[in-house]
């Protein structure tokens, strides 16, 4: 082979696979969707990521989900079960988390992203 053949195989190479480094991973794209899912509607109460555009509105904001990450029982089975029966019936007090319910999709990115925020060993 000779070098401008062996040249244009190395550059071929690498222009073919440069579309596949730059696409993200299936993780970070669920984690991409989770967060954003997750501002749209849980910002409203929690703090879910610290650059979000708005503060929760409550006066006492529900717990961030960086807490709700490194609490040691938060576990994504624990998230999945909190997710799909906890809700308000906008009567009962103390305040419980509204009922919304997110597709099983959604729901797994949500949950993925939350425990993206816990800190040391996962």
């Amino acid at each position: 082979m000779t070098r401008t053949a062996a040249a244009l195989a190395v550059l071929a190479a690498a222009v073919s696979a440069a579309p596949l480094a730059a696409r993200p991973t299936p993780h970070a794209a669920a984690l991409a969707r989770g967060r954003a899912d997750s501002l749209e509607v849980c910002a409203v109460c929690h703090v879910v990521a610290p650059d979000q555009a708005s503060q929760p509105v409550l006066t006492h904001p529900a717990p961030s989900f960086e807490s709700i990450a490194n609490d040691p029982k938060t576990t994504a089975a624990s998230l999945r079960k909190f997710l799909a029966i906890s809700h308000w019936d906008r009567r009962t007090r103390p305040m419980k988390m509204d009922r919304y319910v997110l597709p099983d999709h959604e729901m797994d990115d949500v949950i993925s992203y939350i425990l993206s925020l816990r800190h040391g060993p996962r």
